[in-house]
């Protein structure tokens, strides 16, 4: 990593909330485009094998179209618990944890539900780091 990473505003970009199927967040803008740290906490999770995939997708303004950022997805979560993945071009990527690329001007959260009545509460915040 180049030099120390700075955290400064964080922001909750999906609040707390039960979902039962996949969807995903609004759009979030941060035009420093220096990137930063997703915050993942799920506090509730019940169902058969229930299972939750939370990625970060990328927006292109002029199109109005979504695509993933390579990489930018946390593990599979089966359980309550917490996660980190850090999306920024001057570190060194980790599989599920690190994303060495650029984080775009405005970007959002998507999650895929699976499972037989599957049930997960959790929320993802953002920390900007400089």
């Amino acid at each position: 990593m180049a030099g120390m990473l700075v955290p400064q505003l964080e922001s909750m970009i999906v609040p707390s909330a039960t979902v039962t199927a996949s969807g995903n967040g609004s759009d979030f803008t941060d035009l420093t485009n220096t990137g930063g740290f997703f915050f993942l906490n799920i506090t509730a999770a019940s169902g058969t094998t229930p299972t939750l995939d939370v990625k970060i997708q990328a927006k292109s303004q002029a199109q109005g179209i979504y695509i993933d950022i390579p990489g930018a997805a946390f593990t599979q979560k089966t359980a309550t618990g917490t996660d980190m993945l850090v999306i920024r071009s001057d570190i060194t990527a980790v599989a599920n944890k690190a994303v060495a690329s650029p984080l775009p001007a405005t970007f959002r959260v998507v999650w895929t539900v699976g499972g037989t009545t599957p049930s997960f509460t959790f929320s993802v915040n953002y920390c900007l780091v400089e």
